[in-house]
């Protein structure tokens, strides 16, 4: 997805009404090379996929980590009499 955000058209250079077509009738592997630009067999294809994947929810973690610090710090403070 990132390839058609930023270009609009898959590595091969075809529109997602196309892309939606062929991948209907291509094998998979074959799909994967020629509209991701990648070997769909390759640790590495599926490590930086799922790195992807992942930020939102790591991005998530820290904000909750974050809250939970401020309210322990609230109550720390206000059990101080600060």
């Amino acid at each position: 997805m990132a390839q058609f955000r930023k270009t609009g058209a898959s590595a091969s250079g075809q529109n997602m009404r196309e892309v939606y077509r062929e991948s209907g009738v291509l094998s998979i592997e074959v799909f994967g090379e020629r509209h991701l630009g990648a070997d769909l067999k390759s640790r590495d294809f599926w490590d930086t996929v799922i790195e992807e994947v992942l930020k939102p929810v790591e991005r998530c973690r820290n904000e909750a980590n974050l809250r939970e610090k401020w309210t322990r710090a609230e109550a720390r403070m206000h059990l101080s009499g600060s």
